[in-house]
């Protein structure tokens, strides 16, 4: 096996499946990355069992072949190498010299044959998507997924595509955010639960544009995200996802309409005087008209009092938060 390539290439490649390599496991082959050399691409691979990162890039290849690297030391290396190429060739030992300028490592390998083999998916009907909504839809929505391993649905997010309508729901049981968008044509019906560890890989590499495109597949219990030259694979968290429609009131007593940054400005300085992380002091919430909504709190720090101008309509509230969902 032996090729030549583009080192700040290699290196944003590396950066890229790095988020799927197993930091702790057993099997010490999945905390590396596949390289594996033919038609003068390289493509690199992570896989931690649940989720697979593949990623291609251009090579000169002048043998082919596959082998697998430590992921932490081959990407300190290549982010280390002083020109702008760099020359690999592995051996018959396994062996992987690295040349790029006058430096030169030599480094063992472990066996490709061992890597683990990823489930292919068919790629067909898939529901594409703008990269700039979807990474939008993402970060809007994944805070509110749940950590508590005894809930796994409550731990993914729930993508429900209705043909002209495409949600995206994360509960973790004390809050539920939503992302809701709209379409003038249909798209493939799809209602799957996906891990919020991959998502968050994929919001990572998403572009922020609305011209790049993301294809989403699904087939059994797998859901294949296509960025053209790099694709995310994902386990889906099997089960049914609460039915988050009947969480929403049909008729509201109060509707209030206020200015999301200076509101969180205050909450946040409400929250200097919370003694810890445990939030056991409430926020309150309340108003005395309607143009106005006043936020509160005391503790054994000392108390507060702030308020934000508002536009309301119905009757007046008077609540108690934890600080920690806002």
């Amino acid at each position: 096996m032996k090729f030549i390539c583009e080192t700040r290439e290699l290196d944003q490649a590396i950066s890229t499946v790095q988020g799927a390599v197993s930091r702790r496991t057993p099997l010490e082959v999945i905390s590396g990355i596949l390289i594996e050399a033919e038609d003068n691409h390289l493509k690199l691979t992570s896989y931690d069992t649940k989720t697979a990162i593949e990623t291609l890039i251009n090579a000169d290849i002048f043998t082919e072949g596959r082998m697998v690297v430590q992921s932490r030391l081959f990407g300190d290396i290549v982010r280390k190498l002083p020109d702008e190429t760099v020359s690999l060739e592995l051996n018959e030992e396994r062996q992987l010299k690295i040349r790029s300028g006058n430096a030169n490592f030599t480094i063992s390998t472990m066996d490709a044959a061992d890597f683990p083999a990823i489930e292919t998916v068919s790629m067909e009907e898939p529901l594409i998507l703008p990269q700039g909504m979807l990474r939008e839809m993402i970060d809007s929505t994944i805070f509110a997924i749940s950590t508590d391993e005894s809930r796994p649905l409550f731990q993914g997010l729930l993508l429900n595509s209705l043909g002209k309508q495409i949600d995206l729901v994360a509960i973790d049981g004390y809050r539920l955010a939503i992302q809701r968008r709209h379409f003038e044509e249909a798209l493939p019906v799809l209602k799957i639960t996906i891990p919020g560890s991959a998502l968050r890989e994929l919001s990572s590499l998403l572009e922020d544009d609305e011209e790049s495109v993301v294809r989403i597949y699904t087939e059994r219990n797998q859901v294949p995200f296509d960025l053209d030259h790099t694709k995310i694979t994902s386990r889906l968290i099997a089960g049914e996802f609460m039915d988050y429609t009947r969480v929403f009131p049909k008729n509201y007593e109060t509707e209030i309409i206020l200015e999301r940054k200076p509101f969180l400005d205050i909450i946040e300085r409400a929250m200097l005087l919370t003694v810890s992380r445990n939030y056991r002091n409430p926020i309150r919430l309340y108003m005395e008209d309607s143009a106005n909504l006043k936020v509160s709190i005391n503790t054994e720090q000392g108390a507060f009092v702030d308020e934000s101008r508002v536009d309301s309509n119905g009757q007046l509230i008077d609540l108690t938060f934890n600080p920690m969902y806002f």
